[in-house]
């Protein structure tokens, strides 16, 4: 096939493309890999799970890129060559005649389900060219090895997709139905999660993030195509479908998804249910333009990758700062997700179709939109090129009981984007909201989406009941004498359970955020982050002198993008905010109010941009106060928006119509 091009953009390549990354990924992780091909030990520092679990983890993961190249590319010599490394792996590592090259059962970590499923759905992908070589003795003890797994109670999320893809495997290698209820029960347990829209949540709570890529869209209709137990395909392909109308919204023109929730390691794979799509659809209808994003986000992540072609964990490039401690050295590589687009025929709809460029990720126009299900509002600039998104829905707590105060910052920041990542060491939120009490900082966290319009999203924070204790230090000495030896319980005084209210009116390239706090406790002063620019210089934490510009705003500028944060009610001072990060410094730029010397209410308004620094100045709505609690803002010929606050929260009217909350 040819490479097309066409004016700036660099269209859709062949199918070439994506066979030479997957050989690349391949390559890279091969040196690292033990004698026999039993476990893959890559560089970098162990997860909490020990070393030969993260052996295991390389094996299943690089296996299953493997299986895509075996059953997609028509390459014998190197087909052969892959499925002896596997073969060969799955002997040595069974056997458990080598202590060196032995895999870890599923007593030893509950990992071993993660890999056990990938080692299961590679050997029917791969199919005769592996299963062929596997000698009957080690297919009775793979067998056993899997049936621990399904026997062994799973978390309560994408975690039980483990167990119907593990029993599809007994059923299509070994013709065993003995697992056909539990496959049915997972099939029930995810109908329970799906919550609308072609979203589902990650178990119990409101968890809406790129494991509905990774996983809840990816394993079952997979796994029903390659050997497994037929599934209503039409009911999951819709909800597929649906998925991916809304889901194509997080991406950049340049393929660069949004950074947001956890296990962003994975990176190619924020693409893997656009891989099963286009398997799905095969020659019914033209998914081609899904290829033409997929394409985008392979060429972006393959900027990052080093000349060992060795894929380490991190996001843009190796970052540790969005690793989670379950991740080990080889987590990056379920990034193969996405080389399931390799088990498309070569001559389907999805490579050779006409490509549609005028929805998602390739619309050349601003747009705003706002899902009523996950509470995530989308927002757009003119080329495409910088994706905003409004969290005011989705975090990481199964319930409003797990929720902790050091909430995870990859989920309860009011902003994420394509163009920043989240800033994961420093107590200064980038795009967030702390409360600065007396010794501690901590965020409302824990969006619960409570009404929303074209525009704008109103979400509800619940603060359960928590201490704020007093320092124990002035300054860099320490506070002596009976007050060191009093309890922790009486050098702290209680903050009661209250609420916080928030509200994004995103519109023109700006976004106007709305804090809205009844019952505020005293002594402390409220902070609203910007968007967190990275530069390459080291710098330790610092507050900076401001950078002014019109209008009072404070602006950070790093090469060619521009952050912005002004502040229009409650707000009395800020600056631009330096902290340590990964790949040299963090500048942001912040709003703070005045200390509150007593319990009492807190409203402000704050704005923020980000853009190219090549891009028109962003014009400043106006606001004009009607009392103590209402307020108009005005964005010249767009429309205004009226505001209305009490204790029952935030209720905004649009161009005159009122939206009052939906709960």
């Amino acid at each position: 096939m040819v490479d097309h091009e066409g004016g700036n953009d660099q269209l859709t390549t062949s199918r070439n493309l994506w066979e030479s990354a997957a050989l690349r990924l391949i390559s890279g992780a091969r040196p690292y890999a033990t004698p026999k091909f039993a476990l893959y030990h890559l560089p970098g520092p162990g997860s909490s799970h020990g070393r030969q679990v993260d052996g295991l983890e390389g094996f299943a993961r690089v296996g299953l890129l493997k299986a895509f190249y075996i059953a997609g590319v028509q390459n014998p010599d190197l087909g052969t060559r892959l499925a002896n490394e596997i073969a060969q792996g799955l002997v040595s590592g069974l056997s458990g005649e080598d202590s060196a090259e032995c895999w870890p059962r599923i007593n030893d970590s509950a990992q071993v389900a993660v890999e056990a499923a990938s080692i299961s759905l590679l050997l029917r992908i791969a199919g005769p060219s592996v299963w062929d070589l596997v000698p009957d003795e080690t297919r009775t003890r793979l067998k056993c090895w899997f049936e621990e797994v399904l026997l062994t109670n799973l978390s309560e999320n994408n975690w039980q997709l483990f167990h119907l893809v593990i029993s599809d495997s007994l059923y299509g290698l070994w013709g065993d139905d003995g697992y056909s209820e539990l496959h049915a029960r997972v099939l029930d347990r995810i109908d329970e999660w799906y919550v609308g829209g072609g979203w589902y949540s990650d178990g119990a709570g409101r968890v809406f993030d790129y494991y509905n890529s990774y996983a809840f869209h990816f394993y079952p209709i997979l796994s029903s195509i390659y050997g497994g137990r037929e599934i209503d395909r039409d009911k999951y392909g819709a909800r597929l479908e649906l998925f991916l109308e809304d889901f194509q919204k997080w991406f950049g023109a340049d393929g660069s998804p949004l950074a947001f929730g956890r296990s962003l390691t994975y990176r190619y794979a924020t693409v893997a249910s656009f891989s099963v799509a286009g398997l799905l659809a095969a020659d019914s209808m033209d998914t081609s333009h899904y290829k033409r994003l997929m394409t985008k986000v392979l060429r972006f992540f393959n900027a990052f990758v080093p000349d060992n072609d060795l894929l380490e964990l991190g996001w843009h490039g190796p970052d540790r700062t969005v690793v989670q401690s379950y991740s080990g050295p080889a987590s990056s590589y379920w990034a193969s997700k996405a080389f399931a687009c390799l088990l498309i025929p070569a001559f389907s709809k999805f490579w050779t179709g006409s490509e549609n460029m005028t929805t998602g990720a390739f619309q050349r126009s601003a747009v705003v939109a706002v899902n009523g299900t996950t509470g995530m509002m989308i927002q757009r600039d003119r080329t495409g090129s910088i994706v905003r998104a409004y969290n005011h829905g989705s975090h990481n707590a199964r319930s409003w009981a797990d929720y902790s105060l050091d909430s995870d910052r990859l989920y309860d920041r009011i902003g994420y984007s394509n163009y920043t990542v989240p800033n994961l060491q420093t107590k200064m939120p980038g795009m967030g909201i702390v409360f600065e009490g007396v010794g501690r900082r901590w965020s409302p966290g824990l969006a619960r989406l409570v009404g929303y319009g074209e525009n704008f999203a109103v979400s509800e924070h619940s603060i359960k009941r928590t201490r704020i204790f007093f320092p124990t230090r002035l300054g860099r000495r320490p506070l002596a004498g009976i007050y060191q030896r009093l309890p922790r319980v009486a050098r702290s005084f209680p903050v009661q359970d209250s609420k916080v209210w928030t509200a994004t009116i995103a519109r023109e390239g700006i976004a106007i955020h709305i804090v809205w706090w009844p019952s505020v406790p005293a002594w402390g002063r409220v902070v609203f982050g910007g968007w967190p620019l990275r530069d390459g210089e080291r710098a330790g934490n610092k507050q900076e002198l401001p950078r002014y510009r019109p209008h009072g705003r404070f602006s950070a500028e790093v090469g060619s993008a521009r952050s912005d944060a002004f502040g229009l009610l409650g707000f009395d001072s800020g600056g631009i905010f330096s902290t340590r990060s990964s790949h040299g410094r963090a500048l942001i730029p912040f709003l703070r109010s005045q200390r509150l010397s007593c319990k009492g209410s807190f409203l402000g308004v704050a704005g923020t941009s980000l853009s190219h620094i090549s891009d028109p100045e962003i014009q400043v709505p106006s606001l004009e106060v009607s009392s103590d609690v209402n307020f108009s803002l005005g964005f010249g010929s767009s429309g205004n928006y009226h505001v209305f606050v009490d204790d029952r929260g935030i209720r905004i009217d649009e161009k005159g119509s009122l939206l009052s909350p939906l709960f």
